[in-house]
């Protein structure tokens, strides 16, 4: 609600009492509704994120059948995940979607957030609903490829990752994706053609390289590996991602070079990993060392 309209809200309120002549009519109802919509709007706005959630609450509570309670549902979910707790943004998704169905972003951020909370079966029946109904977006497809990649569907991963590219043949990184589908089907040379192309035509893309890194590593080729993660280091400058140093620290930890995964750990957590992802390297290092048994 843009400024010329509040104080017009805020005479309609103030009068409201001497209008109707009535305590609690639903006109009364609406407007303290409505107001607790601009409360929230203001409070957004001015990084108050408690006081905005306490507004779209008590806006909830006060019209629960209000026809765009989908929507105040939908930014309540976002201040609920701000503050951590992606389970209960679920819920509200989930509300949402059953009064307004027709709304795609709703679904792809209630499969968006099943996925963070490791629920994948649930979000993968989410990004079917939105492949069925919008089969040309690139977007929802490969959403889905990285659904089915969780669950070790690789033929499905494949046959959505060729529709795709059937639509948008230089599409990146879904080719990115390909060739580490291609190597979990048992097909390490054609994951390494396809990389080495990429990496050709678009050098200055960071994917590629570290797909391959992964893949050379998982073949034994700690020198090849090291020198892909080196030169995603070198051509990103002063800007170095935490995840160059969780991977070049991964290569080390396969190889048993503790002292140098451990530098690279601590870069990695200076960069701005959290404990999560520095605990998730050394957990893929575990798995990589016990498939080579």
């Amino acid at each position: 609600m843009n400024a010329l309209t509040r104080p017009l809200v805020a005479l309609i309120i103030a009068l409201a009492p001497l209008l109707l002549a009535s305590a609690q009519s639903d006109k009364e109802r609406e407007a303290t509704y409505a107001d607790c919509v601009e409360r929230y709007f203001d409070y957004y706005e001015a990084g108050r994120p408690d006081s905005a959630e306490l507004m779209l609450r008590q806006a909830l509570e006060l019209s629960p059948e209000a026809e765009g309670n989908f929507l105040l549902l939908g930014n309540l979910a976002e201040l609920v995940v701000a503050r951590g707790d992606s389970t209960e943004a679920v819920d509200l998704l989930s509300q949402a979607v059953s009064r307004q169905p027709a709304i795609p972003e709703l679904w792809e951020r209630r499969a968006d957030l099943l996925m963070g909370i490791g629920r994948v079966e649930t979000a993968l029946a989410d990004y079917d609903e939105l492949v069925s109904k919008f089969p040309n977006s690139e977007i929802y497809r490969y959403k889905r490829v990285l659904a089915y990649e969780q669950m070790g569907l690789w033929s499905a991963a494949e046959g959505d990752l060729r529709k795709i590219l059937a639509h948008n043949a230089d599409a990146y990184l879904p080719r990115v994706k390909m060739a580490e589908v291609y190597e979990k089907q048992g097909r390490p040379m054609e994951a390494e053609k396809l990389l080495s192309y990429l990496i050709e035509q678009q050098p200055a893309m960071a994917p590629a390289y570290r797909a391959r890194a992964r893949l050379l590593m998982r073949q034994g080729r700690k020198s090849d590996a090291l020198a892909d993660v080196r030169e995603i280091i070198r051509r990103s400058g002063d800007r170095v991602d935490a995840e160059e140093y969780l991977l070049r620290a991964e290569i080390w930890l396969l190889y048993g070079e503790e002292k140098e995964a451990e530098e690279d750990l601590r870069r990695a957590t200076e960069a701005g990993a959290t404990p999560a992802e520095v605990a998730q390297a050394r957990e893929e290092v575990r798995q990589i060392k016990h498939s080579l048994l």
